[in-house]
């Protein structure tokens, strides 16, 4: 099995634009267990096959600090990914941004989760690169937010 890094072009939005992932089926999460000591941010490694051409990603959040990933079910079609960092973070409104963050806490919105300067941290945080927000919103199934230090595109091939 061969892996290779791919650069990763996005829009002014932040949506992913190379490689695109949009009607591609995420097949499975791994959170690499680091039971033997205690590290507060983990590698959480989404995989994804496209169709059209037939070929298999590894979606790698690295320093992970907040994960909420809900319906996996066996299709889960992606409508898009998105990254909010400090390059794209500007192209959307604040209160939008907030919102996304959200996410983090509650598939349903704002049930429990931190307070708005709390919210207000995280977007400094991406303002200065610091981290970076993965978004992934399904067409059908898994849907994700998440914050970590790095994200990068890794191809599979047999």
């Amino acid at each position: 099995m061969t892996r290779v890094e791919l650069p990763i072009s996005l829009e002014a939005d932040g949506r992913f634009n190379e490689p695109s992932f949009h009607d591609a089926i995420v097949t499975g999460i791994e959170i690499v267990d680091r039971s033997t000591e205690y590290v507060a941010s983990s590698p959480v490694d989404i995989y994804i096959s496209t169709e059209y051409p037939k070929e298999s990603y590894r979606l790698a959040l690295l320093g992970t600090e907040v994960f909420n990933g809900f319906n996996l079910f066996t299709g889960n079609v992606i409508f898009d990914v998105q990254c909010i960092n400090a390059t794209t973070i500007d192209a959307a409104p604040e209160s939008w941004v907030y919102q996304q963050l959200e996410r983090l806490y509650s598939p349903q919105g704002r049930q429990w989760g931190p307070a708005v300067n709390d919210l207000s941290s995280y977007v400094d945080r991406i303002r200065t690169g610091e981290i970076v927000l993965v978004l992934l919103d399904p067409t059908f199934g898994f849907e994700l937010a998440a914050i970590c230090r790095e994200v990068k595109v890794v191809k599979i091939t047999e």
